[in-house]
């Protein structure tokens, strides 16, 4: 659970000071409305990021390693049914 969290936390910042960067050089932010929108986008930018990272790093290998799992249970399945049969025969 730690590597998780401290990858959580490095993500963060790295997308918190990208936001950060993308906000600083739009010269149209001149309203307090616009502020406002800015300081949001530095808080929830960075997060709803951060969590597409975290779903992404561990959905993605939970899907591929469940595929694996099923093709390899049934991979097994046929092979103690041939097996089965070989023994019958003889």
């Amino acid at each position: 659970m730690g590597p998780i969290v401290i990858y959580c936390i490095c993500s963060y910042f790295i997308c918190f000071f990208l936001s950060i960067g993308v906000f600083a050089y739009d010269p149209s932010i001149q309203d307090k409305e616009d502020m406002l929108t800015v300081i949001l986008g530095f808080v929830f930018a960075p997060f709803t990021l951060m969590m597409l990272v975290l779903v992404l790093s561990i959905g993605i290998p939970i899907i591929v390693a469940y595929s694996i799992g099923k093709y390899i249970n049934k991979l097994s399945k046929d092979w103690k049914e041939k097996l089965i049969r070989a023994i019958k025969e003889e």
